[in-house]
Formats: C-alpha cells, structure tokens, sequence
C-alpha cells in the first residue's frame, strides 16, 4: 500500500468524525485552526481541519491528512465538505440569479495548476520565514479558496 492510500484511511475517518458535527459545533472547535497528531496503524499522522467559510447558510470545512515526510507532505491529503446551516426565520437567503452564478466553476485542471503555482510560491516564501510547509499549504489553501469562490 503506497503513502497516499494509508493517507486516505486517516482522512476517511477524520472526515467522517468531523462532518458528524452539527454547524454550531463545528463553529466552536474551528474558531482556531486545528492541527493534532493522531497514531493510526502504529504510525503517526499529522491532521490539520479548518474551517475555510462561515456564511449565513453554510459552514466550509477542510481537513488535510499528511505523515511529516518530506517531499511528500508539501501536498497533504485534503478533503472538504459543506455543512448547511438550519434556516432560520428572518434570514434572507441570496437570489435564485445569485446562487446559480456560484455554481459556475472554471474546469478543475486549470484551477489545480493555478493552486499548484501559488502554493510552490507560498510554501518556498513561509519557509523562508521559518515557517512549516503544512502551514503555508494550509494559509494558501484559505487565500485561494477565497480568491477562486467565484470563478
């Protein structure tokens, strides 16, 4: 079994323990960034969850699964999902024209190179600054999911 499929064991049920999570819960542990160290298998993992957006009706939700190593950890494992917040009445929810225009995405290989780039240039940056390359992953991940919301 190669390092990205014990990866996607770990990030499986990582992903599965913090999607169980209710919005308000999900809020409260990710009102900071978090980064542990779990053991699975016998090997040590490093996972790191944050929470990308905390709109008026959805919570974003990332969670990167890497083992340390280098070269292989300046590319973790991620995966994201969204959490949909309870309506509540007098929360005005945007235009059907709104919505559908955020559901236009450019096609995935060009935003894969576009984050690719500006991670290589992030990470080369952080470290320079005495920085961890999973975080500068982690900080170019929320820039550039911000930047590419509506493309």
């Amino acid at each position: 079994m190669n390092r990205r499929e014990q990866w996607r064991k770990v990030l499986d049920s990582e992903v599965q323990r913090w999607s169980a999570m209710s919005c308000q819960q999900l809020i409260s542990e990710l009102h900071d960034h978090q980064a542990y160290e779990i053991e699975f298998d016998s090997k040590k993992y490093q996972v790191e969850v944050e929470l990308l957006e905390n709109t008026n009706n959805y919570v974003n939700v990332m969670v990167a699964v890497d083992d340390g190593s280098l070269p292989a950890s300046i590319s973790p494992l991620t995966h994201t999902f969204i959490r949909s917040k309870p309506h509540r009445p007098g929360r005005v929810l945007p235009p059907e024209s709104h919505r559908a225009q955020r559901g236009r995405r450019l096609p995935a290989s060009i935003i894969s190179a576009a984050r690719a780039i500006a991670v290589g240039k992030c990470w080369s940056r952080n470290l320079s600054d005495g920085g961890s390359p999973s975080n500068a992953f982690a900080s170019r991940h929320r820039e550039l999911a911000k930047e590419t919301a509506n493309w």
